[in-house]
């Protein structure tokens, strides 16, 4: 890379950590469901991975069952057009909603409107997902008045 380019580091963190999985803020703003950036990076790994040089790099750190690992994961591109793996929009609003005191509000209002907006919003998989991890009834509640 030259000196004048800018680093992708969701990228370099995907090749380096096989593991992580891009979600939270990360996942949002690459599904385009926040208005700014993403306070950081944050990344989900099975709970059963050493995660701990992740946190050494700056990441914020969520940990799953080995069961919900896989749910939701697909891949997506950066703001600079590399691949990586990500959850789902569908997945990423159970997990802000899960994760509901770590989010900023406008960050959370705002995921949760522009997801309900969305013609690639899946309410199928949404209340699997909310069923699985254990948010199915303040999921019914927002599809209920927001839709």
């Amino acid at each position: 890379m030259t000196e004048d380019a800018w680093p992708d580091y969701l990228y370099v963190i995907h090749l380096r950590n096989k593991e992580a999985v891009f979600s939270h803020e990360s996942a949002l703003a690459m599904h385009g469901l926040m208005e700014r950036e993403a306070p950081g990076i944050m990344v989900t790994v099975n709970r059963t991975y050493n995660a701990s040089h992740l946190r050494q790099d700056g990441c914020t750190v969520y940990t799953v069952k080995p069961e919900l690992y896989d749910m939701g994961l697909t891949e997506g591109k950066t703001f600079y057009g590399n691949t990586v793996r990500l959850y789902d929009m569908d997945r990423t609003i159970c997990d802000i909603i899960k994760h509901k005191k770590k989010i900023a509000l406008q960050t959370y209002q705002t995921a949760i409107k522009e997801y309900m907006r969305s013609p690639q919003k899946n309410l199928s998989n949404l209340m699997q997902y909310a069923q699985a991890l254990g948010v199915e009834k303040t999921v019914r509640m927002y599809t209920e008045v927001m839709l």
